[in-house]
C-alpha cells in the first residue's frame, strides 16, 4: 500500500473537533450499518462509499489523460473533426499539467489523499504500529499504512486502485513517465493542432 504521509489537515481537524466536543473517535467514525433481510446483509459506510467514488473518479481522470492521446492520433489519421475541438484539447492539456506540477513540486495527488483519509475514517486502513504504540515510519519519513480485512474484501476498491497505482514501479520511473507523457501531449498540439473557437 502506498504511503502518503500523515493524515490531511481536514482529517486531523475532524479528530481534534470531535475530541473538543467530548466525542471519542469511536463515535464519530461511522461503523458498518448492517441490515439483514431475506438472508441478505447490506453493508453501508459512507466514508468507504465516498472513497470508492473518489478512486473511480481517479481512474476516470487517468483514463481520459492516457486514452485521449491514441484517440487524437487515430482521429488525425482518420480525419475525425472532434479531435481538433479546442475545449477538449485545452482540458486534456490542463489535466496533464496538473499531474506534472504535482510531480515537480512534490505535492501528493489530492484524490489519493482524500481516498486515504476516507478509508482511514471508514476503518479500511490503519497505521502500522511499533511495539511502543508509535506509528511506523518508512525511509521517506512517512507513516506506513496497512489494509485490513474489510479493505481486502472490497473488490471494487482493490480493482480500481490496481488500475492506477503501480506500486511495483519505482517512483523515479513514474515521475519520468509523467514528464514524458506531458511532453507527448504537448507534441500532439503541434502534430494535430486544435481548431481555435474564434476562427
Amino acid at each position: 500500500m502506498q504511503s502518503l504521509g500523515p493524515p490531511s489537515l481536514a482529517f486531523q481537524a475532524a479528530i481534534v473537533t470531535a475530541s473538543h466536543l467530548g466525542i471519542g473517535t469511536e463515535h464519530w467514525q461511522l461503523r458498518w450499518n448492517k441490515w439483514s433481510g431475506n438472508g441478505i446483509v447490506l453493508c453501508m459506510n459512507w466514508q468507504i462509499i465516498l472513497a470508492n467514488v473518489i478512486v473511480f473518479l481517479h481512474v476516470l481522470f487517468v483514463g481520459i489523460v492516457v486514452l485521449s492521446v491514441p484517440a487524437i492520433l487515430l482521429g488525425w489519421w482518420r480525419k475525425w473533426t472532434w479531435v481538433r475541438n479546442f475545449w477538449f484539447r485545452l482540458i486534456h492539456l490542463l489535466m496533464i499539467t496538473v499531474v506534472v506540477f504535482e510531480t515537480v513540486f512534490g505535492v501528493p495527488c489530492p484524490l489519493s489523499v482524500w481516498e486515504r483519509d476516507l478509508r482511514l475514517a471508514g476503518g479500511q486502513l490503519e497505521y502500522e504500529r511499533n511495539d511502543d504504540g508509535t506509528n511506523k515510519v518508512n525511509n521517506n519519513g512517512n507513516w506506513i499504512l496497512k489494509s485490513n480485512k474489510e479493505y481486502e474484501n472490497d473488490f471494487v476498491a482493490r480493482l480500481l486502485r490496481q488500475m492506477i497505482m503501480l506500486n511495483f514501479v519505482p517512483d523515479a520511473v513514474l515521475e519520468v513517465s509523467y514528464y514524458c507523457f506531458g511532453a507527448l501531449i504537448l507534441l500532439t498540439l503541434f502534430l494535430v493542432p486544435p481548431r481555435w473557437p474564434w476562427k
